[in-house]
């Protein structure tokens, strides 16, 4: 959408009329309609606003247009899906919970798709299937810091076996 605020305050000030101006409008608009994406608009007078898709002027309504499509659509998730603003802590842990599942899932397909990349790759280098494997962490569990397992460990609430596999060392008999 293009406002020509100088051709307005020249009319304004009947500097031109009304005829020359539309002549000025419709000479621009001829010069700029085969506007392509990615190209810049210069001019001076004048104030450029984007449309969205839909037509109108609000981006974010549009994004959270988008946001919905994607969770009902594609993720099959309830519309308050991470969405925690007024609610309550109970109703915003329900949320978050929510959201987590989603992109635990995600993290599956990821984890699929990439496997089935690396035993292609071990076949074509001669390498048993599943030897190399992708793992990642779950989103849902809370990130602990080393202190608080060792300070759970000193205190009796996890075994050293435990502390080892939560540090990523090798844990005997398994």
């Amino acid at each position: 959408m293009f406002n020509f605020k100088l051709l307005e305050q020249l009319i304004e000030k009947e500097l031109i009329s009304i005829d020359d101006a539309q002549a000025v409008i419709d000479e621009w608009m001829e010069e700029h309609k085969y506007i392509k994406q990615n190209e810049d608009i210069v001019g001076a007078g004048l104030d450029v606003v984007p449309i969205d898709a839909n037509g109108s002027l609000d981006v974010m309504a549009f994004k959270k247009s988008l946001e919905t499509d994607i969770q009902i659509g594609l993720f099959q998730t309830p519309l308050s899906m991470g969405d925690t603003k007024g609610s309550t802590y109970a109703a915003g842990y329900v949320s978050e919970e929510d959201r987590m599942v989603v992109l635990e899932g995600l993290q599956k397909v990821t984890e699929s798709v990439v496997q089935q990349a690396i035993n292609k790759r071990l076949e074509l280098m001669k390498k048993p299937e599943d030897s190399v494997w992708i793992e990642f962490d779950e989103l849902s569990k809370p990130k602990l810091e080393s202190r608080d397992v060792l300070e759970w460990y000193n205190s009796g609430v996890l075994t050293r076996e435990q502390v080892l596999k939560w540090g990523g060392f090798p844990v005997e008999g398994e």
